[in-house]
């Protein structure tokens, strides 16, 4: 019988003297994609010009992601920008600046690649995500995002205007 370690036990067996070793330098774990771009301004830009959505929200597959990503939200996301994407959590109601709404001004006008960026890692008060949710989840979290946006242009349309309340 071959004596079992734990992973962060002490281990003769190896040079580094570590259970577990670290990965081969050059490899990529199976079923992950690198991810280069830096945590600044810059490069989250560049991530809205650089990457695409793997989902097209139109098919079967992006009403999927939609529905996990509704879910992923609800989790991770409704208890600062509370349930609606407006920023009205829980955490906002509770005197921490709330963040901005999802469904106007700069979120509205953001790439794609640009949110997976800010999930990724963070931007101002909010935290990273990227130990939480693989890409794949995240992209579910901007379709549902799109969503809700989508679903919130038509109620925005019809509200009453200074234009449209003079008379």
């Amino acid at each position: 019988y071959s004596p079992a370690y734990s992973s962060y036990e002490a281990n003769e067996h190896f040079a580094s003297g570590h259970t577990m070793q670290s990965p081969v330098p050059g490899t990529i774990a199976q079923g992950t994609q690198p991810f280069h771009f830096e945590a600044t301004p810059v490069d989250a830009i560049r991530a809205g010009e650089e990457l695409v959505n793997p989902f097209d929200r139109s098919t079967e597959a992006g009403i999927a992601s939609i529905e996990r990503g509704k879910v992923v939200f609800q989790y991770f996301c409704t208890a600062c920008h509370g349930g609606d994407g407006t920023g009205n959590g829980p955490v906002a109601k509770r005197g921490f600046p709330p963040p901005p709404s999802l469904l106007t001004g700069k979120t509205l006008a953001m790439k794609g690649g640009q949110l997976l960026h800010i999930l990724t890692f963070g931007q101002i008060s909010m935290p990273n995500f990227a130990a939480q949710l693989p890409p794949d989840r995240r992209w579910d979290v901007i379709n549902y995002i799109r969503q809700l946006q989508q679903q919130a242009k038509p109620q925005a349309e019809n509200q009453p205007t200074l234009e449209t309340t003079k008379t």
